[in-house]
């Protein structure tokens, strides 16, 4: 986290009436601004906290939380759909459309396994929502999750 981040965290909240999905959205509309990418400093978190107010949606424009859908077509795609009910039913919605870029591509050893679209991400994942997401995956009958990057075999280990 970047120096201060909980502090501007939790006066960003604040700001927004406790509404963490209203700064989760924020975030997301953030990443993909074109504007924001040419920002100083370059570390994203940085400089979102001087400018996150620009991407706030207006609550009048609030679009209401709707699941994500995910293709059922597979039994591994199957038990995502399980998991990511399972998240919602939780209230934890803000991360789903994010978690929804990893695509299911197995079930090995009863760990549901997830192509990552890059390291990145799959770094992301593991370090915040490895423990959360593994609790979920062992609620709807999997040993766990195992994260891969495109390019490792789906057997490789998280």
């Amino acid at each position: 986290m970047p120096k201060g981040w909980a502090s501007w965290y939790a006066e960003a909240v604040a700001a927004l009436n406790g509404d963490e999905q209203r700064l989760a959205e924020a975030w997301c509309r953030y990443l993909e601004d074109e504007w924001a990418r040419g920002l100083k400093p370059t570390c994203p978190a940085n400089a979102f906290q001087t400018v996150w107010d620009r991407h706030v949606t207006p609550l009048g424009q609030q679009s209401p939380v709707v699941a994500v859908p995910v293709d059922t077509s597979t039994d591994e795609r199957r038990a995502w759909q399980l998991c990511l009910a399972a998240l919602e039913a939780k209230g934890v919605r803000s991360v789903l459309p994010w978690l929804c870029q990893a695509t299911p591509v197995g079930v090995v050893d009863g760990e549901l396994v997830m192509r990552c679209p890059d390291a990145h991400f799959r770094e992301a994942v593991v370090d915040e929502y490895a423990d959360m997401l593994d609790e979920v995956a062992c609620s709807v009958d999997l040993e766990g999750i195992r994260w891969v990057v495109e390019d490792q075999p789906a057997a490789a280990s998280a």
